[in-house]
């Protein structure tokens, strides 16, 4: 998901879930991009296929490298750890104590979504 905060700073979040018949678990991991937005681009491989996770992460830390500080890419592991996350960064105040504000969840909202 996209989305640009009140002072028109882009960011990016997205999840990814791995699940396998070998095995009962799921595998949850998730990103944090702030200063960038993905697109179609940073997912596919030059085949037009979805890159796998560890391309995928390979590929946002050196586009992070190349921004030099006006990007950065957090990975997160865990539901409840990304739930924290991504309520954080979409909080008008963007600090851990924030709130989210009822008034984000209507079209009043300073977040603006692309």
């Amino acid at each position: 998901m996209n989305w640009y905060d009140h002072h028109q700073q882009p960011y990016s979040f997205g999840v990814s879930i791995h699940a396998t018949q070998q095995s009962a678990s799921i595998e949850t991991r998730g990103h944090i991009l702030k200063g960038r937005h993905v697109s179609e681009v940073d997912l596919l491989s030059s085949e037009d296929t979805f890159l796998p996770w560890r391309e995928f992460v390979d590929r946002m830390k050196s586009t992070a490298k190349e921004y030099r500080g006006s990007m950065s890419y957090e990975m997160i592991d865990g539901a409840r750890i990304m739930r924290e996350k991504f309520a954080e960064m979409m909080s008008v105040d963007q600090t851990r104590g924030g709130k989210l504000s009822p008034k984000c969840w209507s079209k009043h909202c300073p977040v603006r979504y692309s």
